[in-house]
């Protein structure tokens, strides 16, 4: 990796991160952590840093989160094992999860047979 693409991989993370970074304050009130997602999330790094997201939410106190998957356009086994360890994860936590999928991810679960995932993990508002 070139010192340049390093340079761009590290202020994507940055900017990744500080979008991702849910206030104590929305812990408090119970109001939902939004994790976003990209729209093509086919690259280990990019299911990675959601992962990461995921856990830094977590380990700040947060007890309600949501990830929003509704601009996803393409995806694959990597993300639908990500979302189970993350679901795992905060059911062991007693973190309320909830999935806002688009078709894509939708589908993707179904041919996984994971369609309980998105089942249980629905919005409720």
């Amino acid at each position: 990796m070139s010192r340049r693409q390093m340079k761009t991989s590290a202020l994507r993370d940055a900017k990744l991160t500080r979008s991702a970074q849910c206030s104590s304050d929305a812990a408090r009130v119970d109001a939902p952590c939004v994790i976003g997602a990209e729209a093509d999330m086919t690259s280990c790094d990019r299911v990675r840093q959601l992962f990461m997201r995921y856990h830094h939410a977590a380990g700040s106190g947060n007890r309600s989160m949501r990830i929003d998957l509704r601009k996803v356009q393409a995806a694959d086994t990597k993300l639908m094992a990500c979302l189970v360890a993350v679901y795992r994860l905060a059911k062991s936590d007693s973190i309320q999860l909830e999935l806002s999928p688009s078709s894509t991810v939708r589908n993707l679960a179904e041919v996984c047979r994971l369609d309980w995932l998105i089942e249980h993990t629905a919005p409720t508002d």
